[in-house]
């Protein structure tokens, strides 16, 4: 019977010291909002698309595009050579896919196709 009420006593303290903690940390160190990729919005993450850009028909609603264009690249729908004629990796690709922990664009064909971009921006 002493075995029962001391398990019962110390689940108790356990519920309240695990309260306690995540009181603190929600209160005081919580995790930083970091704001997310988004084309018509300033900041570290945006996304660059040239003016006069044409949006093809398949990516919209960009949403939609956005969220299914890896199940696209692996049906063979598209390449990922085939997105660097349109899509510069480092003013688009890359910001989300480091947003979301995915795999960044690795092509060399890209440094070619969108050298005088880069250096532009310096």
């Amino acid at each position: 019977m002493m075995k029962t009420s001391d398990k019962g006593g110390r689940r108790a303290k356990n519920f309240w010291v695990l309260f306690i903690v995540m009181a603190l940390l929600g209160i005081g160190g919580g995790c930083e909002q970091v704001s997310k990729p988004e084309i018509r919005k300033p900041g570290p993450l945006q996304i660059v698309v040239p003016a006069g850009t044409p949006i093809p028909e398949y990516h919209a609603p960009a949403e939609r595009w956005r969220i299914q264009h890896s199940k696209a690249i692996s049906q063979k729908d598209f390449s990922e050579r085939e997105c660097l004629l349109c899509h510069n990796p480092q003013t688009g690709c890359q910001k989300c896919h480091k947003y979301v922990a995915a795999k960044e664009i690795n092509l060399a064909e890209a440094a070619f196709i969108w050298a005088s971009e880069g250096k532009d921006d310096k």
